[in-house]
C-alpha cells in the first residue's frame, strides 16, 4: 500500500511540474506570434507532414495551411517550433537576411557534411555557390549538350528499348546519377559507377535524412551513417563519395 501511494504521489508531482513548465513557457512567449497552431507537445504537425509526404501531396499540405492561416504561420515539425514563410518575400528575407542561418537535421547535416551549401551561410555560401556557379554558365552548359545527349541515348537504349512496361521514377533519378557522374566527376558507364549508382538508390539514405535525431542502435537514422562495405562494390572499392569528389576536383586542376 506504501509502495503504491508512492507511485501515486511521484506521478502527480511529475505531472504538476510537466504543467507548470508548459504554463511558464507560454507566459514566457512573446504576444506577437504569427497565427496557427503547434499542436501536441513534440508532436505537433509531424505526423501529419509525414503523412503527406509518403503520398506526395506536400505541396498540397502547405497549399492547404497558407489558405487557412495565410503566408506566414507557426506549427511543430520534428519536435522544433517553426515558422512557415512563403511568397517571394519571404524567401528574399530567408537568403538575404545575414541574421537567419539556415537549419539542416542533425542526420542529414552528418550524412552529407556539415560544410555542405545547405548549411553554410554569409561569405562561406557566396564562395561555394560561387564556385558552383561556374558548371551551369550558358558556355559551359554548351559543351555539356552532347555529353547529356550521349547519355539520355545510351539510357534509353538500355533500359526502354523493347519494353512494354518500365517503372519511370527510379530510371530517372538513375539517368540523372550517371548524367553528374559524366559532367561532374568523370566516370564513364562501368561496373564502378553502376556500384556508387546502386549504392545511392538504396533507401538508408533519402529517408533517414529525415530521421528524428535518436541515438538508437539500428535505427534509420544509425544506419545511414555507417558507409558502404567494400565487398558490395567491385573489386573491394570502398565507397567514399567524399574522396571520389575530391579527386575529381585535383584532376581537373
Amino acid at each position: 500500500m506504501d509502495y503504491l501511494l508512492k507511485v501515486v504521489a511521484l506521478l502527480v508531482t511529475a505531472f504538476a511540474i510537466v504543467i507548470h513548465l508548459l504554463t511558464r513557457a507560454k507566459k514566457s512567449c512573446p504576444a506577437n506570434l504569427p497565427p496557427g497552431s503547434l499542436g501536441l507537445p513534440v508532436i505537433g504537425q509531424t505526423l501529419g507532414i509525414l503523412r503527406a509526404m509518403h503520398v506526395n501531396s506536400v505541396d498540397h499540405w502547405f497549399g492547404d495551411r497558407i489558405g487557412r492561416y495565410g503566408p506566414v504561420s507557426k506549427f511543430s515539425l520534428f519536435g522544433k517550433p517553426t515558422v512557415l514563410l512563403a511568397g517571394p518575400a519571404a524567401n528574399k528575407l530567408m537568403f538575404f537576411n545575414s541574421l537567419l542561418p539556415p537549419y539542416v537535421p542533425l542526420f542529414s547535416q552528418r550524412i552529407i557534411g556539415e560544410k555542405n551549401i545547405l548549411s553554410l551561410y554569409g561569405d562561406d555560401h557566396r564562395r561555394i555557390r560561387g564556385a558552383l556557379m561556374e558548371f551551369l554558365k550558358p558556355d559551359m552548359l554548351k559543351l555539356y549538350v552532347n555529353r547529356i545527349d550521349a547519355e539520355v541515348r545510351h539510357h534509353l537504349e538500355e533500359n526502354w528499348a523493347g519494353r512494354t512496361t518500365v517503372t519511370v521514377l527510379p530510371l530517372m533519378k538513375r539517368l540523372t546519377f550517371n548524367i553528374i557522374s559524366a559532367l561532374v566527376f568523370g566516370l564513364e558507364a562501368s561496373a564502378v559507377r553502376d556500384a556508387f549508382a546502386h549504392d545511392t538508390e538504396k533507401p538508408r539514405y533519402e529517408k533517414p535524412s529525415r530521421a528524428a535525431a535518436i541515438a538508437k542502435p539500428r535505427s534509420g537514422g544509425q544506419k545511414s551513417l555507417f558507409r558502404t562495405p567494400p565487398g558490395n562494390c567491385p573489386e573491394g572499392i570502398s565507397i567514399d563519395i567524399t574522396a571520389i569528389f575530391i579527386a575529381a576536383m585535383m584532376r581537373r586542376e
